[in-house]
């Protein structure tokens, strides 16, 4: 009968990424991993890279067949083989037609996600294209969609690159432009904001960092509580990540004449004065 797979994740927070391995026997036989510590995907822990796996086999080799070489732990293996493999893939002398090949791989990573946006007005960011994508367009295009996200991804990785920060890179100049339309045509949103400007609060520093502080721990918390979050909770962690960023920046609450009215009466607590 053959022995179950054991799964296990190591998060190396000075290196920004997260290790999956596969375990058989309690021996290592499958290792990959992707950069960035809030996410976790579960194809990478489903699908080991051969290439890791094979160099973390044959360091274990060398250990237990030559006297002379160095012992270390299974994690401090692990990062070796790692080390290694993105040393092999980033080697000066392939130094030139690798940054050909990474330009070239950027192009289409950047392309992907920006026809994304085309095709369906909003924003994707990498790992979450195939939970929303389906939503917006038929299934031939969407799978289309999906199956070029899992080829350029695999590329990314192969040279170097950050593809989940492509796509927020792509994401973040959609959400500039879509800015800049609102501010320079909506006039009729300038009109309210002046109509309601005596019930515009501005929340002072010291309250943003008390929601900036709840907002980390709740993210810390959830990460060391559960390891294996569902795909709907890492967007919902990124989502607290992106809220607690701005909390470093100057936030304002508007209310109505009804809902100033009713604040009280709503919330149990009086609407809070800020000098």
């Amino acid at each position: 009968m053959e022995s179950k797979l054991i799964f296990k994740v190591i998060e190396q927070v000075s290196w920004d990424r997260l290790i999956y391995l596969t375990y058989r026997d309690e021996e290592v036989v499958g290792i990959n991993y992707h950069q960035g510590t809030c996410d976790m995907i579960e194809s990478y822990r489903d699908t080991p890279c051969p290439h890791i796996t094979a160099i973390y086999e044959k360091l274990v080799w060398y250990e237990r067949n030559w006297s002379g070489s160095a012992k270390r732990t299974e994690e401090e293996r692990v990062v070796k083989a790692i080390d290694l493999y993105r040393k092999a893939f980033n080697s000066d002398l392939f130094e030139e037609e690798n940054e050909d090949v990474k330009a070239d791989v950027l192009r289409l990573s950047t392309q992907l996600f920006e026809e994304a946006i085309e095709l369906t007005g909003t924003y994707f960011l990498s790992d979450y294209i195939d939970m929303e994508i389906h939503e917006h367009l038929d299934k031939e295009k969407a799978d289309e969609i999906v199956a070029r996200r899992n080829r350029l991804r695999a590329k990314c990785n192969a040279v170097g690159l950050d593809f989940h920060g492509i796509s927020q890179d792509v994401a973040q100049k959609w959400m500039n432009k879509m800015n800049e339309i609102h501010i320079e045509s909506d006039e009729e949103y300038t009109e309210r904001v002046a109509a309601i400007q005596d019930t515009t609060l501005t929340i002072p520093k010291g309250q943003t960092d008390v929601i900036r502080k709840a907002l980390d721990f709740y993210v810390e918390f959830n990460k060391r509580l559960n390891s294996l979050p569902t795909d709907s909770e890492a967007y919902e962690l990124f989502d607290m990540k992106q809220l607690s960023a701005m909390m470093n920046y100057k936030v304002t609450v508007s209310l109505d004449e009804n809902e100033e009215g009713r604040f009280t009466s709503t919330h149990g607590i009086d609407l809070p004065i800020y000098c």
